[in-house]
């Protein structure tokens, strides 16, 4: 039985299961100039949707972190100017970070080589953006960071 969150997204309600979130996050990171249209429509409904009924960010704290199938926790986000990223287990290092724009445009990319980094924003407009973490053996994990500065 899959879990399943309700959304609100536009002006109607909708439910989003893992693999639709997983699925939106794969289209939105190919590249838009060989695969079209659908990756600047993935990329549009990852930052207009809404998945706290709350209103306001709610900023999460490290311990507030759940534990992700691969050890790995990038936190805060929301976040105001930076974010750090704390790897547990056997994962590879170095680990290559890529942060891109909604256009797929790079706007950060570093190099982990150790487990907790800390990643500045600096310089960047509020906003949603994409993350993505790899290895020696590929992709390790990929996500959506929001950036909220006040």
């Amino acid at each position: 039985m899959k879990s399943r969150a309700s959304n609100r997204w536009a002006k109607g309600n909708y439910s989003l299961t893992s693999s639709d979130s997983t699925a939106l996050n794969a289209i939105a990171f190919n590249n838009a100039w060989e695969s079209g249209d659908g990756v600047y429509i993935a990329r549009m409904l990852l930052d207009t949707l809404v998945t706290e009924s709350e209103p306001g960010l709610r900023i999460a704290r490290p311990e507030d972190q759940q534990v992700t199938e691969n050890g790995i926790f990038v936190y805060p986000n929301p976040t105001d100017n930076s974010f750090n990223i704390r790897i547990e287990g056997d994962e590879v290092y170095p680990m290559d970070v890529f942060v891109y724009d909604l256009m797929g445009r790079t706007v950060l990319r570093s190099e982990q080589i150790s487990a907790l980094q800390q990643y500045s924003l600096n310089g960047l407009r509020s906003g949603t953006y994409l993350y993505e973490l790899r290895n020696s053996e590929g992709v390790v994990q990929r996500g959506k960071l929001l950036l909220n500065k006040n």
